[in-house]
C-alpha cells in the first residue's frame, strides 16, 4: 500500500501550477514552473470555465493533500508505552493532513 502513495510514483509534470491571466486570444492557461503549458480553458471567463481551470492549477496540491491524509491514516496509535509526546505527535500529523486537506479543496473552489 505504502507505495500506492508514494510520491516517486509521480508521471506528471511537479507543481506547483499556476493560472494565467484571461486572454481573449487564448483563454485561461495553467502553467507549471518554467511556463510549461499544462492546459489552456478556451472560451469566455464565465464561472464554469474558472472554476475547471482552478480545479487543473490545484491538482498537485490536491494530490499531495491526499497522499498525506493517506499515508496518516494508515498508521497507527502509538501505544501507551510509547509516551504522551508520541501520541500527540501521530494526533498532529493527522490533525495536519486534514488542514492541508481542507486548504487544498477550499484553494481549488476558490474559496482562498
Amino acid at each position: 500500500m505504502t507505495d500506492a502513495i508514494s510520491p516517486t510514483n509521480v508521471a506528471h509534470t511537479p507543481g506547483p501550477w499556476r493560472l494565467t491571466p484571461y486572454s481573449s486570444i487564448v483563454g485561461r492557461g495553467v502553467v507549471a514552473n518554467g511556463g510549461i503549458v499544462i492546459a489552456t480553458i478556451h472560451g469566455d471567463p464565465h464561472p464554469s470555465a474558472e472554476a475547471n481551470a482552478r480545479l487543473i492549477a490545484t491538482a498537485p496540491e490536491l494530490l499531495e493533500a491526499l497522499r498525506e491524509l493517506l499515508a496518516s491514516q494508515l498508521t497507527q496509535m502509538p501505544s501507551y508505552e510509547a509516551g504522551k509526546d508520541a501520541q500527540d505527535a501521530w494526533a498532529d500529523r493527522r490533525a495536519n493532513a486534514r488542514n492541508n486537506a481542507a486548504a487544498a479543496i477550499a484553494k481549488s473552489e476558490g474559496r482562498t
